[in-house]
């Protein structure tokens, strides 16, 4: 259905796979010790992460802070997260920003108007459908509509919660996650199944 005039989503009518969990800080370290070097970690690390950048005489080493290791990594941009899919796609392979490592494979960089994924991409961010029938499509019974509406505007109580019918896990959580889609011409599709106060106090929110 077309809610709230933000259209419909959800119809890939091919097979896809889908991470079971987020992207978490350890994970994303491991991705900046590989390929940050001093020219390029302003272009992949922000502050604000739960990631520590650490100087070890002329090396700099990126440490997940103490509990945050297991927890989904935040603050980063579209393109961080592009060049991360290119990294995991070539074999997390060690080295600086270039075609091997993080310019190209599952997409290429810079970005053009034919801006695609490449044919046989490994791994990739999901394009609006992928992620909406990820979230809410039941393989047995269609698409499910939410379980409960809490006052505070939370889809679940617990984190066990909010896995989707597919076991996906953290797809009803507060975190806004990229999306491979251009929106609007100027901008990239983030979406988030956890309610928000948005327009229409809503849920399965669509934002850029």
């Amino acid at each position: 259905k077309n809610h709230f005039g933000h259209g419909r989503f959800g119809s890939v009518a091919y097979e896809f796979e889908m991470a079971k969990r987020q992207v978490t800080n350890a994970e994303y370290a491991a991705f900046l010790n590989a390929v940050a070097s001093d020219a390029s970690v302003a272009n992949l690390f922000d502050q604000d992460m739960a990631i520590r950048r650490i100087q070890q005489g002329e090396t700099t080493v990126f440490v997940a802070e103490k509990g945050a290791s297991s927890l989904a990594v935040t603050h980063t941009s579209w393109l961080d997260a592009i060049r991360y899919c290119n990294w995991l796609h070539n074999g997390k392979p060690k080295g600086p920003l270039g075609a091997a490592t993080t310019e190209s494979g599952a997409y290429e960089l810079p970005l053009s108007q034919e801006f695609r994924r490449s044919a046989g991409a490994r791994y990739v961010l999901p394009t609006d459908h992928e992620w909406y029938k990820a979230a809410y499509f039941h393989p047995n019974q269609g698409y499910q509509l939410f379980s409960a509406q809490h006052e505070d505007l939370r889809l679940v109580d617990h984190p066990q919660e909010s896995n989707s019918p597919w076991k996906v896990a953290g797809m009803y959580d507060r975190l806004w996650e990229w999306n491979e889609n251009e929106v609007n011409g100027l901008f990239r599709s983030v979406r988030s199944g956890a309610w928000f106060v948005g327009n229409n106090k809503q849920a399965a929110g669509r934002l850029y």
